[in-house]
Parts: structure tokens; sequence; C-alpha cells
């Protein structure tokens, strides 16, 4: 959204023409007619009605948004002490690229996310902190670190943007441009645990959209984004590199290993894989996703399984452990809900997986996929 264009909007609904309006603002003609014009093109509607002179519905929609940003424009002016100042502040592009450094914890990550250069967004960061009159990030190798007045802003920022995810939210909504389903790919362990914390939160955000998970291991997820038989595939990878497709890290985890009590002596402390050479090793079958990263593991360091049972279902895997039948490789976060019948050993060196998720194209998403990856991403 652009304060500005909803004052323009404000003016056009009461005086009907442009140069009426123009006047009232106190500008020319041609200055808020290239200013709505520019808003349209961006949002692929009309806001204003040239032939009727009136507002569309797209653009009492703006309105109905718009009213909220007066509650952004006082916090901006109390965050920078002049009320006069706080209107030119109230700037959507500043509130999303200091939100995207937030996310990604850098300028250089965020640059990447928002298609500009570090180097220009390192610039545009100064200038907003020279008209702040306000110090926003302290900036350390590889991080940043939002100062208490950097906080502030991003508070700001963050009310901003909901305003304006929602004015967008309920537009697409009316102009059909958005799907009422969303088709994600997942793991049936760690994707689907990972999806279930989040609905809740999203979908009272967007009660109307509906979510179609099909289960699948990482590689038939790809194959389904990339034949857009979904929107959004969660995978659990080896490293962060996905070819033609880029993936968003969600978290990292370390895999564990799992042994009977009365093993505790024999792996009391990390353990190379090379010595669980021949140990009796209970896995899942071979389509999982953790078990192409737990047999890549194994072949890299040597160890050759005697494996006595595959099954999928972590618990299953726990409760054989627990019964002395063998040993396990597991993620980390699965054993936190079991008793602690076993001992968990980490792996030296350790070996990680991360759990991302890749789109097609970001510019693409539709505003409740960009809340969802929000979502996923916290």
């Amino acid at each position: 959204m652009n304060y500005q264009v909803y004052l323009d909007l404000e003016v056009l609904k009461e005086q009907k023409k442009f140069t009426l309006a123009a006047k009232s603002r106190g500008c020319l003609q041609s200055t808020l007619s290239r200013r709505l014009l520019a808003e349209e093109m961006a949002l692929e509607c009309t806001l204003f009605d040239r032939k009727n002179h009136e507002l569309t519905f797209a653009g009492k929609l703006y309105l109905k948004y718009g009213v909220k940003l007066e509650q952004i424009r006082k916090e901006l002016a109390e965050f920078v002490g002049d009320e006069t100042r706080a209107e030119e502040l109230l700037d959507f592009r500043s509130f999303f690229y200091i939100y995207e450094i937030y996310e990604t914890g850098n300028i250089t990550n965020a640059a990447e996310n928002l298609y500009i250069s570090q180097p220009a967004l390192t610039q545009y960061v100064n200038s907003m902190e020279r008209n702040l009159g306000k110090k926003l990030l302290n900036r350390h190798r590889g991080h940043c670190e939002f100062t208490v007045e950097g906080a502030g802003y991003l508070t700001i920022a963050e009310a901003a943007r909901k305003i304006d995810r929602g004015f967008k939210t309920e537009l697409d909504t009316h102009l059909r441009r958005t799907s009422h389903k969303i088709r994600i790919a997942l793991s049936r362990q760690t994707g689907s645990l990972l999806i279930s914390r989040v609905l809740s939160t999203f979908l009272e955000e967007f009660p109307h959209i509906q979510i179609d998970i099909t289960e699948a291991d990482t590689d038939r997820a790809r194959e389904l984004l990339l034949k857009d038989k979904v929107d959004m595939a969660l995978l659990v990878v080896p490293g962060l590199s996905g070819g033609s497709l880029r993936y968003t890290k969600i978290y990292e985890e370390e895999l564990k290993l799992i042994t009977p009590m009365k093993l505790e002596k024999k792996y009391p402390g990390p353990v190379r894989l090379e010595d669980l050479d021949g140990e009796r090793f209970i896995l899942q079958q071979e389509f999982t996703a953790v078990q192409h990263i737990v047999s890549a593991a194994l072949r890299q360091h040597n160890c050759t399984p005697d494996v006595i049972c595959r099954i999928n279902l972590f618990r299953a895997m726990v409760n054989m452990v627990a019964s002395g039948a063998g040993v396990a490789l597991m993620p980390e976060h699965t054993l936190l809900d079991y008793s602690k019948d076993f001992n968990v050993v980490s792996l030296e060196p350790p070996i990680y997986y991360y759990l991302v998720y890749a789109v097609q194209d970001v510019k693409r998403c539709s505003e409740a996929m960009k809340r969802l990856m929000e979502l996923l991403r916290e």
C-alpha cells in the first residue's frame, strides 16, 4: 500500500475530479494521476473509475485498510518525535526491507531475497537511518543486530505489513487471483509435524483457504513441484543446494544414535559411524526422506549395518531400540516425546539434515502463500 495514494483516494471520493483533488492535495494533477496509476499497475486493478468518477470496489477496499494506516502514522510520529515528518516516513518499502533483514539475519541474504544488490540495500538502510535520525542496526560480520530503536521501528513495520497483507489478500480473493487451495507436498513424519504446528495460526488469518497435502518422499515432492502439481514442497535434504529449485531453510537438525541401555558402556560418548560397522540396525524404508540421508551417511563412512528390520514409524523404531533389538539413527526432535528407556549418543563428526521449503517463483505467490512461508520460518 501507499499512504499518499490512500490520501489521494480519500479526496477523489469527495471531489470526483482529478483537477479538484489535486488542488485539494496541494500537488499537480499530473503528479496525483501518475501516483495513482503506478499503484494501479502494481496491484493490476483499477482503484478509481475515470469515466464514472467514482471509486471501484478495489478503491473502496483501499480506503478501508488505509484508515488503519493512520495508527501507523501516529506511531511513527511518536517514534521520531515529529508529527510533520511522520507522513513522509510512512514508506512500505522501508518496512519490507527492514523486516527482511530481521527475517534473514543479515543484509546479504535480505538483498538476495529482495532481488537487489547488497550495496544498494546497505545504502538504502543508511539513508533510512539518516531520515529517521535513529540507528536501527549494528552490523557484524555475517549478521545484523537490531538496536533498541531498531526493535521499535521493526514493531511498527510488522503492524504496517499486516495491514498491507490483509488488503492484498482480500483484494486477491475478490479478483479471484488467489486459489482457495494451497497444495503442499511433504514428508509424512517431519513435514507433517511442522505443518501441523503452523496451520492453526494460518487458518485463523485465512479461513477461506483450503490446505491440500500430498505425502511424498523428497524426490517425488520435487517432481510434483517442478511439474506444477503442487504450490510448495517441504523437503528433508542433506544440503541447501536445490539445483533448479531454490531452497529456504526452516531449520537444521542433528541425527542422533539411539542404543539400548545395555550398550551404554559400549557407546558412551560421541561415536564415529565407522565404529558401528556390522552393528544391528533398525532402519526406515529407503523411500523415506530421512532414510535417504542416513543411507548416504552410512555409505560415506564405510559403515555396513546388519539390518534386522525396516519400519517407517519413529515410535516403533524407538520401542524396538528400547527392547534391545538394535540401534537406530533418528532426528533429534523425534526423541523428545518418549520416556528415556534408551541411550542417546552424538555422532562424530555430527550429521545434520535440513528441513526446507521450495516454491517455483516467490514473485508469483499469493499473499496467503507468503504468509504461510513466514510462519514456517518462524
